[in-house]
């Protein structure tokens, strides 16, 4: 049997799974009010890229990275969080975020919706096979 993971951009309806998730599986428990206003913000900011994993119409995983510079190289990506529900562990979908995650570091900021891997803008589509 075969599942299809989506990564795609967070949107305002996924912020409680984001928040469950970052209480759950990485331990912060942060107000949700204020994540609510920093997603705001971070959302149009092309420097950062929020995402989450969704597998059978379900949220079960996000990602948040952002580029930053160095006078001593080129542009990299900082990986802030990666988080996948317990359920779900296990079955690459982590390392779907870090391979999605360096490949929009590896782009300049006018390409980093467009991942070649799939070739459709503002997504990272792979496939797990489940037992």
């Amino acid at each position: 049997m075969t599942n299809t993971v989506l990564v795609r951009p967070a949107s305002m309806e996924d912020l409680a799974t984001i928040h469950n998730l970052s209480r759950i599986e990485l331990g912060y428990d942060y107000d949700f009010d204020t994540l609510q206003s920093t997603f705001r913000i971070l959302r149009t900011d092309p420097n950062h890229k929020i995402q989450v994993a969704v597998l059978e119409n379900v949220v079960v995983g996000f990602l948040h990275v952002n580029r930053y510079d160095s006078l001593l190289g080129p542009a990299m990506t900082n990986i802030m969080a990666i988080a996948v529900d317990q359920n779900y562990q296990g079955q690459g979908i982590g390392k779907i975020f870090a391979q999605c995650g360096g490949i929009m570091g590896a782009r300049t900021t006018d390409s980093w919706y467009s991942l070649a891997i799939v070739r459709k803008p503002r997504q990272c589509t792979w496939f797990l096979s489940t037992q």
